[in-house]
């Protein structure tokens, strides 16, 4: 009223007009309080992951931004933008985190579908108590760490605390900045991340770090994949997503029909195909056409 129409209205009057006329009142509830969870004494002991998506460019354009920071010292350990959030796009986070600081002995994530499995009606599910392993999972498992789930929001304080700060600061000097494309976002995370360490990373209560060194015969690219295995044709082909893949001959095999093959989708967006444990080379067949089956 005093904006739009200059009128001026003490507060006690106003509250007795409220009154008289019952019109109803804002209530103002006090904020939950959560008790905040004690660090983890060591880096590489945990490391909480979450997507924050956003209007980070300010185009109009909702992108996600993939972060990852370490429990027992708050440093960002890992900032991607991407276009969209699933299996593979963690699996470059936690591949990246990996190479470059070695395994931790855990991730702390949300509850969502690529990191646990939602298919509840299963029978062995109901019968057993026991959810199928994600691809995250098995990745994890095979390098020797593992995943925590969240129960809460609240739960994961220090990345969600991490997020509120990006969508206020980082937009501004995105925006100032000029980015409007993944590309471009991410080159300037490279140089923002080291400030924001520089500011809000404390001393671990132990100095000694957690990550183990990861062994050379780690395939990071095959480990962190989306694996399915296929039973080869009798014409040495196989299908996968549509399409039929013809497998070239090695010195030790002419024909792979009835093999069972592993075929990795890998994070570089190539198809990779391999028999027990050697890559086969091969050639795009045909495509199936919509009316064919």
């Amino acid at each position: 009223m005093l904006e739009q129409e200059d009128i001026h209205i003490r507060r006690e009057s106003l509250r007795s007009i409220f009154h008289i006329h019952q019109f109803p009142q804002r209530k103002h509830r006090s904020k939950r309080r959560y008790a905040r969870r004690e660090r983890k004494p060591q880096s590489g002991l945990l490391v909480q992951q979450d997507t924050s998506f956003h209007d980070w460019f300010s185009t109009g354009i909702t992108y996600a931004l993939i972060a990852s920071i370490d429990d027992a010292t708050n440093e960002v350990v890992f900032a991607r933008f991407f276009s969209s959030d699933g299996t593979l796009q963690n699996m470059e986070a936690m591949k990246t985190i990996t190479e470059t600081r070695g395994i931790s002995v855990a991730f702390y994530v949300d509850r969502a579908s690529h990191f646990r499995t939602t298919r509840h009606e299963s029978i062995h599910v109901q019968l057993s108590g026991k959810y199928d392993e994600t691809q995250i999972e098995r990745a994890l498992m095979t390098v020797g760490s593992t995943l925590i789930l969240a129960l809460s929001p609240q739960a994961k304080g220090r990345i969600e605390r991490l997020f509120e700060t990006s969508q206020d600061r980082l937009v501004k000097e995105l925006k100032l900045a000029g980015v409007k494309t993944i590309e471009e976002g991410n080159q300037f995370l490279a140089t923002w991340l080291p400030r924001v360490n520089q500011r809000f990373m404390v001393q671990p209560i132990n100095n000694t770090p957690a990550w183990r060194h990861l062994p050379n015969h780690f395939n990071l690219l095959l480990v962190f994949s989306i694996q399915e295995e296929r039973i080869v044709h009798n014409d040495n082909t196989i299908s996968f997503g549509g399409s039929y893949y013809l497998l070239s001959s090695t010195k030790h095999r002419v024909s792979f029909a009835k093999a069972v093959v592993t075929i990795h989708q890998c994070i570089d967006g190539n198809l990779r195909i391999l028999y027990k444990g050697e890559e086969l080379s091969y050639t795009m067949a045909w495509t199936k056409s919509p009316g064919n089956s």
